[in-house]
């Protein structure tokens, strides 16, 4: 498969929904047919956020923003898009594809309280990757972008290199060459398009460097800002006292990073610092953090190695605007 094809968000979808998960990928291709798993993080980004950078939007956006549930539900649909449905009878493979694969993992128990909350919403996050799906659609549509005849080749060729192995891989998860094909253009399509989204994200921004020691309680925090503020060295104590492994030992040191990739509470605080100054104690969903800048550049090139994170995040904001802006009927419980 095409490294353009290959984004995160279509890859962790194509996850959830492909049947047979336990079976390898067809020869040549780059497809992911294991349980999907959070992104692990990195020196850099030792915070896992959603970004509430501004960032240009070049798509034109649906209208009428409005997403709703009906009680009485439309004939043969699970959901409508902007006047577009979703067929239920799709839907319901999709899920019951998912459901299957969830109850195969150890220590789901169905009947169980929790059980029954996760699977519910399962089968909310299947739904909602069909209704992005129909957005990706309809959003191609708009901006003339067609791929067809790239998918159609993409297809041949993953098949001409093995063909008695493709179609085994092919029945083992369920599938005939046409629903992979449908399965293929999705990946394809929203590649294409987030190649579109992200055209526009600067390689120069603004960045800091800056380090921070983390902690696990509130009271621990405390009780190190105060050797601080008494005067303690910021990396000895960040090598004595930091949670974060992974730069404790470099004094806490993060290098430089771009708005985009922290949490927003530790990316509020990094920005806002003088160099030179220490924060007070930052609370995020890893736990309480103090920061302090080293430097700070105006405009420095963001790292390679940064950029896919940034263009992901740019086009998962896309999708959520064009949700935002769309007409959702929901016509399932």
């Amino acid at each position: 498969m095409t490294s353009r094809a290959c984004i995160m968000w279509v890859a962790l979808a194509l996850l959830i929904l492909l049947p047979g998960c336990v079976e390898s990928p067809p020869p040549g291709s780059t497809a992911t047919v294991a349980p999907p798993t959070s992104p692990p993080a990195t020196e850099a980004t030792p915070v896992p956020s959603q970004s509430n950078q501004e960032l240009p939007t070049p798509l034109p956006l649906a209208e009428s923003p409005v997403e709703t549930a009906t009680a009485v539900p439309a004939l043969g649909a699970a959901a409508v898009v902007n006047g577009q449905p979703i067929a239920l009878a799709e839907y319901e493979t999709q899920a019951q594809v998912a459901l299957d694969y969830y109850l195969q993992q150890p220590g789901v128990d169905p009947e169980s309280e929790s059980g029954k909350i996760a699977l519910a919403q399962l089968s909310r996050q299947v739904l909602d990757w069909m209704i992005d799906q129909v957005l990706i659609e309809q959003a191609a549509t708009r901006e003339g972008i067609s791929i067809d005849a790239e998918v159609d080749a993409e297809a041949q060729k993953m098949r001409s290199e093995d063909e008695a192995r493709f179609d085994q891989w092919l029945a083992a998860n369920g599938m005939t060459m046409e629903s992979f094909k449908r399965r293929l253009r999705s990946e394809m399509m929203a590649a294409a398009l987030s190649e579109r989204v992200a055209s526009n994200i600067p390689t120069h921004v603004e960045q800091v460097r800056a380090s921070h020691i983390l902690l696990s309680t509130q009271d621990e925090a405390d009780q190190v800002l105060a050797l601080l503020e008494a005067g303690g060295d910021f990396a000895e104590l960040a090598r004595a006292h930091s949670l974060d492994g992974s730069n404790a030992e470099k004094g806490g040191d993060l290098g430089f990073f771009p708005r985009g990739l922290m949490a927003p509470e530790f990316e509020d605080a990094a920005f806002s610092l003088e160099v030179g100054e220490t924060s007070g104690v930052v609370k995020t969903g890893f736990g309480y953090h103090i920061l302090q800048v080293s430097e700070k550049d105006p405009s420095r090139e963001v790292p390679e190695a940064v950029l896919p994170a940034l263009r992901q995040q740019a086009f998962q904001r896309w999708l959520e605007s064009e949700r935002a802006h769309a007409t959702i009927d929901i016509m399932v419980e």
